[in-house]
C-alpha cells in the first residue's frame, strides 16, 4: 500500500534544508513498525546532525506519532539537518539476508516546525 516508505536495512537518513535560526526545532515523525516474525517492538533511535535527540518504541499495526526537540547546537553551520534514524532491533526479511536488507519501520510522514520561545 503506498502510504509510507518503508525502512530497508540498519539504518535511515532524512535531510532537511533549515537556514539558520535562532529557535530550537521540532521534528514529528508518524511511523509504525513492520509487520514481520521478530522482536515485538522496534526501537527507533532518532539523531540530529549526530547530536541524539530521543528514541521511539513502536509495535505493528499501531502507528505512532513522536516528537523529538531539535536544540539550537544541532543546527549550527551548515543550514542543513539530517536526521539519521537507527534501527537496533531491524529484522532479516529472511535467512542469510544482509543487514543492508533488514525491515524495521514504515515511516507515514514527517514535519519540522519552528519552535517559538
Amino acid at each position: 500500500v503506498g502510504d509510507g516508505t518503508h525502512s530497508v536495512g540498519e539504518t535511515s537518513r532524512l535531510r532537511f534544508a533549515v537556514g539558520s535560526t535562532d529557535n530550537p526545532l521540532e521534528l514529528a515523525l508518524e511511523m509504525v513498525a513492520v509487520e514481520m516474525a521478530g522482536p515485538p517492538r522496534q526501537r527507533v533511535r532518532v539523531l540530529a546532525n549526530g547530536v541524539f535527540v530521543g528514541e521511539a518504541g513502536l509495535t505493528p499495526g499501531d502507528p505512532r506519532r513522536a516528537t523529538f526537540s531539535i536544540p539550537l547546537e544541532a543546527l549550527e553551520g551548515t543550514g542543513l539537518l539530517d536526521i539519521t534514524l537507527d534501527f537496533p532491533d531491524a529484522i532479516p526479511p529472511g535467512p542469510n539476508v544482509s543487514n543492508t536488507r533488514k525491515r524495521a519501520i514504515k515511516l507515514l510522514s514527517a514535519q519540522l516546525s519552528i519552535v517559538d520561545h
